[in-house]
């Protein structure tokens, strides 16, 4: 089978569907993976070492502060909806238009199309085809539920189906206008719900996450499917394991990974958010590998329990 993948993102977006791609390949399908990061990760290795072809686009040019100005404003901002449009405003409204010739070209190419599930234009462009669309979250979703609320309790039927018809109507309002401006565009009726109508595919929606993070409920839809992460082969990986991480794993218990993924490079002082992380490890007795944007900390003591790194293969 052919198929066309399309994701857009940080690494954190752009690595499950590389992985999902290998895997893909390597059942004995014929996979091209169009792929626009925003933090310009060098994805090419992946298409050497795991036989797919890989269509790299550049985001545009940012001013050399540009990620630290943003990750202060994101910061200032609480609200989790409204940090999600200011970061889709800047890295994704202006690449939509190019998403969707690529979507476009992946459609008339192949007989399925998998695509991150906030890529509106690859939904569309499916549509459009009449393709099989599978959608694909990386991370958590909002998954309406009668027997659990957003708040992750649950509050009764009613109370829990009210307040996901709250998040609905939020998210409509921060995001339904960009969707229907280009489905007008391509001669298509606007939807009813961004979550319902635009993320979600009704063909198949995966999540890849632990279900131990993210359970599925009773009620969802059968085509829901969390199918655990999505991790590039070790032997695959592009980033080498430094010597001194080998040695750090050797000399005791297993230590627990701590990161904040991209998020860090969009903080101008990430000694708070690395200090939590080492005062977590402490509290919890844990020999802990932090990796945080350790070059620009220097109040934070040198412990032998916690390994300090910059990058490196989760």
């Amino acid at each position: 089978m052919k198929i066309g993948m399309q994701t857009w993102g940080t690494e954190g977006d752009i690595r499950p569907f590389i992985a999902l791609a290998g895997e893909l390949q390597k059942a004995g399908h014929e996979v091209i993976l169009a792929a626009t990061c925003f933090n310009k990760m060098d994805f090419a290795s992946f298409e050497k070492n795991l036989g797919f072809r890989l269509i790299d686009h550049a985001m545009p040019a940012y001013e050399s502060d540009f990620m630290a100005r943003l990750g202060k404003t994101l910061v200032d901002e609480r609200n989790f909806l409204k940090q999600l449009r200011m970061v889709l405003s800047y890295f994704l409204d202006p690449v939509t238009d190019g998403l969707l010739v690529d979507a476009k070209k992946l459609c008339r190419e192949n007989e399925i199309l998998i695509r991150h599930a906030i890529v509106y234009p690859a939904a569309i462009a499916a549509e459009k085809a009449n393709l099989p669309c599978v959608s694909v979250f990386p991370t958590l979703a909002p998954v309406p539920s009668k027997v659990i609320s957003p708040l992750n309790k649950n509050l009764g039927g009613y109370v829990n189906s009210l307040m996901w018809k709250l998040v609905d109507r939020y998210l409509n309002r921060c995001f339904r206008s960009s969707i229907d401006a280009m489905r007008k565009r391509e001669n298509l009726l606007p939807v009813d719900s961004v979550l319902q109508n635009s993320w979600f595919s009704d063909w198949l929606t995966l999540f890849t996450v632990s279900p131990a993070l993210f359970p599925p409920q009773t009620d969802w839809k059968d085509n829901f499917h969390v199918c655990g992460f999505c991790n590039v082969p070790e032997e695959n990986e592009s980033v080498p394991i430094p010597d001194g991480l080998e040695k750090f794993l050797d000399s005791g218990s297993r230590p627990i990974f701590m990161t904040f993924g991209s998020v860090m490079e969009m903080d101008p002082s990430p000694g708070g958010i690395t200090r939590l992380m080492v005062d977590a490890a402490g509290i919890a007795g844990c020999r802990a590998i932090i990796q945080s944007r350790w070059d620009l900390i220097d109040d934070i003591p040198e412990n032998p329990d916690i390994y300090r790194v910059a990058e490196v293969a989760h």
